[in-house]
Protein backbone atom coordinates (compact mmCIF):
# COMPACT_ATOMS: atom_id res chain seq x y z
CA UNK A 1 0.00 0.00 0.00
CA UNK A 2 1.46 3.74 -0.44
CA UNK A 3 1.37 5.80 2.20
CA UNK A 4 -0.84 9.19 2.33
CA UNK A 5 3.29 11.05 2.38
CA UNK A 6 3.91 8.88 -0.89
CA UNK A 7 0.68 9.44 -2.50
CA UNK A 8 1.30 13.41 -1.86
CA UNK A 9 4.96 13.56 -2.66
CA UNK A 10 3.90 11.92 -6.01
CA UNK A 11 1.56 14.77 -6.76
CA UNK A 12 4.13 17.62 -5.51
CA UNK A 13 6.16 16.34 -8.28
CA UNK A 14 3.20 15.84 -11.04
CA UNK A 15 2.70 19.42 -10.38
CA UNK A 16 6.39 20.44 -10.64
CA UNK A 17 6.94 18.82 -13.98
CA UNK A 18 3.41 19.67 -15.26
CA UNK A 19 5.11 22.22 -17.34
CA UNK A 20 7.40 19.81 -18.76
CA UNK A 21 7.48 18.52 -22.03
CA UNK A 22 7.26 15.03 -20.92
CA UNK A 23 5.31 14.81 -17.84
CA UNK A 24 2.92 12.03 -17.69
CA UNK A 25 -0.23 12.35 -19.72
CA UNK A 26 -2.56 12.63 -16.82
CA UNK A 27 -1.54 11.77 -12.97
CA UNK A 28 -3.50 9.04 -11.30
CA UNK A 29 -4.92 12.06 -8.51
CA UNK A 30 -8.09 13.67 -11.05
CA UNK A 31 -9.33 10.80 -12.04
CA UNK A 32 -8.86 8.22 -8.52
CA UNK A 33 -8.93 9.47 -5.07
CA UNK A 34 -5.58 8.34 -3.93
CA UNK A 35 -6.83 9.58 -0.25
CA UNK A 36 -8.88 6.74 -0.07
CA UNK A 37 -8.12 2.85 -0.65
CA UNK A 38 -9.90 -0.15 -1.07
CA UNK A 39 -9.18 -3.88 -1.13
CA UNK A 40 -11.11 -6.35 -3.11
CA UNK A 41 -10.98 -10.37 -3.80
CA UNK A 42 -12.29 -11.71 -6.97
CA UNK A 43 -11.70 -14.26 -9.95
CA UNK A 44 -9.75 -12.72 -13.33
CA UNK A 45 -12.24 -12.29 -16.03
CA UNK A 46 -9.76 -10.19 -18.39
CA UNK A 47 -6.36 -8.71 -18.52
CA UNK A 48 -6.55 -6.15 -20.96
CA UNK A 49 -2.66 -5.87 -21.77
CA UNK A 50 -2.77 -2.58 -23.81
CA UNK A 51 -1.59 1.54 -24.41
CA UNK A 52 -2.06 3.80 -22.88
CA UNK A 53 -3.34 2.30 -19.81
CA UNK A 54 -3.80 -1.36 -18.98
CA UNK A 55 -6.73 -3.11 -17.31
CA UNK A 56 -7.80 -6.21 -15.71
CA UNK A 57 -10.66 -7.32 -14.65
CA UNK A 58 -12.27 -8.91 -11.95
CA UNK A 59 -15.58 -10.48 -10.75
CA UNK A 60 -16.38 -9.88 -7.04
CA UNK A 61 -18.68 -11.69 -4.82
CA UNK A 62 -20.32 -9.12 -2.17
CA UNK A 63 -21.38 -10.08 1.04
CA UNK A 64 -25.33 -10.38 -0.63
CA UNK A 65 -23.71 -13.29 -2.86
CA UNK A 66 -24.14 -11.21 -5.91
CA UNK A 67 -21.55 -11.07 -8.47
CA UNK A 68 -20.26 -7.41 -9.16
CA UNK A 69 -17.71 -6.59 -12.26
CA UNK A 70 -14.78 -4.35 -11.46
CA UNK A 71 -12.04 -2.90 -13.92
CA UNK A 72 -8.77 -1.93 -12.35
CA UNK A 73 -6.06 0.32 -14.24
CA UNK A 74 -2.56 -0.61 -14.26
CA UNK A 75 0.18 1.39 -15.95
CA UNK A 76 0.95 0.86 -19.84
CA UNK A 77 1.56 -1.98 -21.90
CA UNK A 78 4.78 -0.39 -23.19
CA UNK A 79 6.33 0.20 -19.34
CA UNK A 80 5.22 -3.03 -17.71
CA UNK A 81 6.66 -5.05 -20.85
CA UNK A 82 9.93 -3.72 -19.99
CA UNK A 83 9.16 -5.03 -16.15
CA UNK A 84 8.49 -8.80 -17.56
CA UNK A 85 5.10 -8.22 -17.36
CA UNK A 86 2.95 -10.69 -20.08
CA UNK A 87 -0.76 -11.11 -21.34
CA UNK A 88 -0.74 -14.15 -19.63
CA UNK A 89 0.75 -13.10 -16.14
CA UNK A 90 -3.17 -13.14 -15.19
CA UNK A 91 -5.04 -16.23 -16.46
CA UNK A 92 -8.66 -16.14 -16.77
CA UNK A 93 -10.42 -18.11 -13.37
CA UNK A 94 -7.18 -16.96 -11.27
CA UNK A 95 -7.91 -15.84 -7.89
CA UNK A 96 -6.70 -12.51 -6.97
CA UNK A 97 -6.50 -9.49 -4.13
CA UNK A 98 -6.61 -6.37 -5.49
CA UNK A 99 -4.74 -3.30 -3.22
CA UNK A 100 -6.01 0.38 -4.62
CA UNK A 101 -7.70 3.58 -4.87
CA UNK A 102 -11.42 4.07 -5.90
CA UNK A 103 -12.11 6.05 -8.93
CA UNK A 104 -13.72 9.28 -8.86
CA UNK A 105 -16.67 9.35 -11.06
CA UNK A 106 -16.93 5.86 -11.99
CA UNK A 107 -18.29 2.72 -9.48
CA UNK A 108 -16.69 -0.36 -9.80
CA UNK A 109 -13.03 0.98 -10.93
CA UNK A 110 -10.07 1.31 -9.02
CA UNK A 111 -6.20 2.16 -9.34
CA UNK A 112 -3.99 -0.70 -8.55
CA UNK A 113 -1.46 -0.60 -6.02
CA UNK A 114 -0.96 -3.85 -5.44
CA UNK A 115 -1.99 -7.65 -6.72
CA UNK A 116 -1.37 -10.63 -4.82
CA UNK A 117 -2.56 -14.29 -6.79
CA UNK A 118 -4.31 -16.81 -5.01
CA UNK A 119 -0.13 -18.99 -4.78
CA UNK A 120 0.67 -16.06 -2.51
CA UNK A 121 2.67 -14.16 -5.03
CA UNK A 122 2.75 -10.06 -4.38
CA UNK A 123 2.95 -7.83 -7.44
CA UNK A 124 3.73 -3.99 -6.83
CA UNK A 125 2.11 -1.53 -9.28
CA UNK A 126 5.49 -1.59 -11.43
CA UNK A 127 6.98 -4.42 -10.28
CA UNK A 128 10.29 -5.69 -12.05
CA UNK A 129 9.91 -9.30 -13.34
CA UNK A 130 12.52 -9.20 -15.60
CA UNK A 131 15.24 -10.56 -13.18
CA UNK A 132 16.92 -7.09 -13.65
CA UNK A 133 16.59 -5.72 -10.40
CA UNK A 134 15.55 -2.32 -11.99
CA UNK A 135 13.92 -0.28 -9.47
CA UNK A 136 9.70 0.35 -10.07
CA UNK A 137 9.49 3.48 -12.47
CA UNK A 138 13.10 3.63 -13.91
CA UNK A 139 13.51 3.21 -17.57
CA UNK A 140 17.25 4.43 -18.05
CA UNK A 141 18.10 0.11 -18.13
CA UNK A 142 16.49 0.23 -21.50
CA UNK A 143 19.93 -1.75 -23.91
CA UNK A 144 22.23 0.71 -25.94
CA UNK A 145 22.81 0.26 -29.35
CA UNK A 146 26.26 -0.31 -30.34
CA UNK A 147 26.33 1.39 -33.96
CA UNK A 148 27.85 4.56 -34.07
CA UNK A 149 25.87 7.37 -36.29
CA UNK A 150 27.56 7.35 -39.97
CA UNK A 151 28.19 10.62 -41.19
CA UNK A 152 28.59 11.11 -45.01
CA UNK A 153 31.24 13.01 -47.45
CA UNK A 154 29.61 16.45 -46.29
CA UNK A 155 29.80 15.83 -42.88
CA UNK A 156 26.11 15.56 -41.74
CA UNK A 157 24.99 12.26 -39.81
CA UNK A 158 22.39 9.57 -40.69
CA UNK A 159 19.62 9.85 -37.95
CA UNK A 160 18.31 6.83 -38.90
CA UNK A 161 17.75 4.31 -36.07
CA UNK A 162 15.88 3.65 -33.27
CA UNK A 163 15.93 6.75 -30.06
CA UNK A 164 14.46 6.56 -26.56
CA UNK A 165 14.43 9.09 -24.33
CA UNK A 166 17.59 9.45 -22.24
CA UNK A 167 16.96 10.73 -18.69
CA UNK A 168 13.64 13.44 -18.06
CA UNK A 169 14.13 15.80 -20.76
CA UNK A 170 14.02 19.61 -19.90
CA UNK A 171 10.92 21.51 -19.54
CA UNK A 172 9.51 24.24 -21.46
CA UNK A 173 12.31 27.41 -21.19
CA UNK A 174 10.61 30.92 -22.10
CA UNK A 175 13.78 32.96 -24.23
CA UNK A 176 13.00 35.86 -22.31
CA UNK A 177 12.74 34.87 -18.86
CA UNK A 178 12.56 31.89 -16.49
CA UNK A 179 9.00 32.08 -15.99
CA UNK A 180 6.74 29.25 -17.23
CA UNK A 181 5.07 29.42 -20.46
CA UNK A 182 2.30 31.86 -20.09
CA UNK A 183 -0.63 32.76 -22.58
CA UNK A 184 -2.25 35.63 -24.17
CA UNK A 185 -5.54 36.90 -23.13
CA UNK A 186 -6.77 34.96 -26.23
CA UNK A 187 -4.94 32.14 -25.07
CA UNK A 188 -6.43 32.06 -21.84
CA UNK A 189 -10.14 32.19 -23.40
CA UNK A 190 -8.82 29.08 -25.64
CA UNK A 191 -7.89 27.00 -22.36
CA UNK A 192 -11.32 28.35 -20.21
CA UNK A 193 -13.27 25.40 -21.10
CA UNK A 194 -10.26 22.41 -20.94
CA UNK A 195 -10.33 20.17 -17.91
CA UNK A 196 -7.90 17.60 -18.23
CA UNK A 197 -9.23 15.51 -16.77
CA UNK A 198 -11.51 14.61 -19.85
CA UNK A 199 -10.04 16.89 -22.73
CA UNK A 200 -6.54 15.36 -21.80
CA UNK A 201 -5.51 14.54 -25.77
CA UNK A 202 -4.68 10.74 -24.85
CA UNK A 203 -8.26 9.47 -23.92
CA UNK A 204 -8.50 10.11 -27.70
CA UNK A 205 -5.48 8.40 -28.11
CA UNK A 206 -3.65 11.37 -29.38
CA UNK A 207 -0.19 12.47 -28.71
CA UNK A 208 -1.22 16.25 -28.12
CA UNK A 209 1.78 17.36 -30.69
CA UNK A 210 4.69 17.27 -31.79
CA UNK A 211 6.87 18.27 -28.94
CA UNK A 212 5.22 16.41 -26.23
CA UNK A 213 5.15 13.27 -27.84
CA UNK A 214 8.22 13.08 -28.77
CA UNK A 215 9.88 11.91 -25.43
CA UNK A 216 6.57 10.85 -23.54
CA UNK A 217 6.59 7.96 -21.26
CA UNK A 218 10.66 6.81 -23.51
CA UNK A 219 8.74 4.88 -26.09
CA UNK A 220 11.09 4.11 -28.75
CA UNK A 221 11.03 6.35 -31.60
CA UNK A 222 12.16 5.27 -35.41
CA UNK A 223 14.27 7.54 -37.86
CA UNK A 224 14.40 6.52 -41.43
CA UNK A 225 16.66 9.22 -43.41
CA UNK A 226 16.62 9.23 -46.91
CA UNK A 227 18.50 11.97 -49.44
CA UNK A 228 15.27 13.67 -49.77
CA UNK A 229 13.36 14.05 -46.63
CA UNK A 230 13.50 11.86 -42.70
CA UNK A 231 10.75 10.07 -41.51
CA UNK A 232 9.64 10.60 -37.51
CA UNK A 233 8.04 7.54 -36.66
CA UNK A 234 6.85 8.42 -32.97
CA UNK A 235 6.48 5.45 -30.27
CA UNK A 236 3.97 7.49 -28.56
CA UNK A 237 0.68 7.50 -29.96
CA UNK A 238 2.32 6.26 -33.60
CA UNK A 239 2.24 9.59 -35.39
CA UNK A 240 4.12 10.05 -37.92
CA UNK A 241 5.98 13.16 -39.02
CA UNK A 242 8.05 13.48 -42.52
CA UNK A 243 10.60 16.26 -43.11
CA UNK A 244 10.82 17.25 -46.84
CA UNK A 245 14.56 17.94 -47.23
CA UNK A 246 13.76 18.66 -51.06
CA UNK A 247 11.58 21.70 -50.12
CA UNK A 248 12.33 25.33 -49.62
CA UNK A 249 8.63 26.28 -48.56
CA UNK A 250 5.34 25.50 -47.07
CA UNK A 251 2.22 24.88 -49.44
CA UNK A 252 -0.11 27.38 -49.02
CA UNK A 253 -3.14 25.72 -49.63
CA UNK A 254 -2.04 22.90 -46.48
CA UNK A 255 -4.20 21.71 -44.59
CA UNK A 256 -3.90 22.11 -40.92
CA UNK A 257 -3.21 19.09 -39.05
CA UNK A 258 -1.88 18.38 -35.92
CA UNK A 259 1.92 17.31 -37.03
CA UNK A 260 1.87 20.48 -39.12
CA UNK A 261 4.05 20.33 -42.43
CA UNK A 262 8.01 20.42 -42.13
CA UNK A 263 10.94 20.99 -44.05
CA UNK A 264 14.40 20.75 -43.38
CA UNK A 265 17.39 22.04 -44.23
CA UNK A 266 21.48 20.80 -43.24
CA UNK A 267 23.57 23.19 -41.45
CA UNK A 268 26.69 21.46 -41.55
CA UNK A 269 25.93 18.52 -39.09
CA UNK A 270 22.61 20.10 -37.70
CA UNK A 271 19.24 19.08 -39.17
CA UNK A 272 17.01 22.06 -38.88
CA UNK A 273 13.23 21.58 -39.28
CA UNK A 274 10.74 24.30 -39.46
CA UNK A 275 7.37 23.25 -38.99
CA UNK A 276 3.58 24.97 -39.45
CA UNK A 277 0.05 24.21 -40.61
CA UNK A 278 -1.07 23.28 -37.42
CA UNK A 279 -4.28 22.60 -35.97
CA UNK A 280 -4.88 24.40 -32.89
CA UNK A 281 -4.37 22.33 -29.79
CA UNK A 282 -3.01 21.33 -26.47
CA UNK A 283 0.47 22.41 -26.14
CA UNK A 284 0.98 21.22 -22.27
CA UNK A 285 -1.64 18.40 -21.50
CA UNK A 286 -1.15 18.67 -17.83
CA UNK A 287 -2.03 22.51 -17.39
CA UNK A 288 -4.32 23.04 -20.58
CA UNK A 289 -2.12 25.38 -22.06
CA UNK A 290 -3.41 26.03 -25.53
CA UNK A 291 -1.87 27.15 -28.79
CA UNK A 292 -3.70 28.33 -32.22
CA UNK A 293 -3.33 27.67 -36.09
CA UNK A 294 -0.24 29.93 -35.54
CA UNK A 295 1.74 27.81 -33.71
CA UNK A 296 5.60 28.13 -35.51
CA UNK A 297 8.05 25.34 -34.17
CA UNK A 298 11.57 24.87 -34.91
CA UNK A 299 13.67 21.87 -34.34
CA UNK A 300 17.48 21.59 -34.73
CA UNK A 301 18.93 18.06 -33.92
CA UNK A 302 22.45 17.31 -33.55
CA UNK A 303 24.32 14.18 -32.81
CA UNK A 304 26.70 13.75 -29.97
CA UNK A 305 28.59 10.81 -32.01
CA UNK A 306 30.74 9.86 -28.39
CA UNK A 307 27.45 9.79 -26.48
CA UNK A 308 25.51 8.15 -29.47
CA UNK A 309 22.67 10.81 -28.34
CA UNK A 310 20.83 13.05 -30.06
CA UNK A 311 19.79 16.50 -28.88
CA UNK A 312 16.50 18.23 -30.06
CA UNK A 313 16.32 21.97 -29.37
CA UNK A 314 13.08 23.36 -30.20
CA UNK A 315 11.97 26.82 -30.43
CA UNK A 316 7.99 27.76 -30.41
CA UNK A 317 6.47 30.66 -31.30
CA UNK A 318 2.64 31.75 -31.53
CA UNK A 319 2.11 35.60 -31.36
CA UNK A 320 -1.43 34.98 -30.89
CA UNK A 321 -1.80 32.09 -27.70
CA UNK A 322 1.42 32.78 -26.18
CA UNK A 323 2.86 35.90 -24.95
CA UNK A 324 6.62 34.93 -25.94
CA UNK A 325 8.66 32.38 -27.66
CA UNK A 326 9.81 29.51 -25.75
CA UNK A 327 12.42 26.81 -26.37
CA UNK A 328 13.48 23.65 -24.49
CA UNK A 329 15.32 20.30 -25.25
CA UNK A 330 15.47 16.88 -25.36
CA UNK A 331 18.04 14.23 -25.80
CA UNK A 332 17.61 10.84 -27.13
CA UNK A 333 20.00 7.61 -27.37
CA UNK A 334 20.47 5.09 -29.69
CA UNK A 335 18.84 1.92 -28.32
CA UNK A 336 18.41 -1.92 -29.25
CA UNK A 337 15.16 -2.40 -28.10
CA UNK A 338 12.41 -2.61 -31.49
CA UNK A 339 10.09 -0.56 -32.02
CA UNK A 340 6.84 -1.13 -31.24
CA UNK A 341 3.34 -0.08 -32.33
CA UNK A 342 1.99 2.16 -29.68
CA UNK A 343 -1.86 0.89 -31.00
CA UNK A 344 -3.77 2.90 -28.47
CA UNK A 345 -6.93 1.67 -26.69
CA UNK A 346 -8.33 3.85 -24.21
CA UNK A 347 -10.17 2.09 -21.83
CA UNK A 348 -11.10 4.49 -19.08
CA UNK A 349 -14.45 4.15 -19.76
CA UNK A 350 -16.96 6.70 -17.99
CA UNK A 351 -14.58 7.58 -15.49
CA UNK A 352 -12.71 10.25 -18.23
CA UNK A 353 -16.13 11.56 -20.04
CA UNK A 354 -17.90 14.82 -19.28
CA UNK A 355 -21.30 14.19 -17.23
CA UNK A 356 -23.98 16.82 -18.42
CA UNK A 357 -25.12 17.30 -14.76
CA UNK A 358 -23.05 17.10 -11.50
CA UNK A 359 -19.84 16.14 -12.50
CA UNK A 360 -17.71 15.85 -9.31
CA UNK A 361 -14.79 18.46 -8.63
Amino acid sequence: MVSTQRRRLGLALVLLLGCGSSGAHHSASPHFDLQKSLQLSGTVTAFRFVNPHSYIYVDVVGSDGRVVAWRCELPSRTMLERKGWTIGLFPIGQRIHIAGAPARRESQVCYTEHITTEDGRGLAREADLSGGGTPAGSRNDLPAAGEPVVMDEEGRPDLSGLWVASGRPFRLLPIASLGSPSPTAEGKKAAQDYDQRFDDPALQCSPANIIFGWTHDQNVNQIIQTRDSVTLRYGYMDLVRLIHLDADRHPKDQVPSLGGHSIGRWEGATLVVDTVGFQAGVLVPMTGLQHSTQLHVVERFTVDRRARTLIRHYRLEDRLYLREPYEGRDVLRLTSEPYRNFDCLELSGNNNIRQTQGVRQ
